[in-house]
């Protein structure tokens, strides 16, 4: 775990006794997630949760076991702004088709600007969308693979932003 990790041994193994204690099970289900994720960040949005639940859930099986959920906080946590742009372009690629479509990238802005409170949602969704597309879909192929997501949103504060919402 230590190597796939940027935790400590020692922070590893007080991790793992907390997990054992609040998920006697070692795993944790969608249902626990959800409530847990709006409890800790104050986001009362159950499609959210699940979009973050998924993206935890590395194997899709359906539940997040400890490993994945070490490597996932690790990132989210400690990692440095590659990984995390991974991680938010794998949150993002929710049929795990390695690119981003545009539509997959309205469905995820929806979600977030419906829990904001955005009175616009569609809209703006679809304005931000557009603009994403313009700036990291280089190729002008329709789609921005994960390649050109790190490369360019590196570079590009206000996508960061954007697309880090979560």
């Amino acid at each position: 775990m230590k190597e796939n990790t940027h935790f400590k041994s020692k922070e590893i193994k007080e991790w793992h006794d907390k997990f054992k204690k609040d998920f006697p099970s070692g795993i944790i289900k969608r249902h626990e997630f959800r409530k847990i994720y709006m409890e800790l960040t104050n986001k009362k949005s159950e499609e959210l949760a699940d979009y973050v639940f998924d993206a935890y859930d590395q194997d899709k099986n359906g539940v997040i076991d400890f490993k994945e959920f070490m490597i996932t906080l690790s990132i989210t946590c400690r990692g440095d702004i590659k990984e995390k742009l991974k991680w938010v372009f794998d949150m993002y690629d929710t049929d795990g088709s390695s690119y981003l479509s545009k539509s997959e990238v309205i469905k995820v802005l929806e979600v977030i600007f419906r829990m904001k409170g955005n009175d616009r949602v569609e809209a703006t969704a679809f304005l931000q969308t557009v603009d994403i597309f313009k700036k990291l879909d280089k190729d002008k192929d329709g789609y921005i693979t994960k390649e050109e997501f790190c490369r360019i949103a590196t570079r590009e504060r206000e996508i960061i932003n954007i697309l880090n919402a979560i």
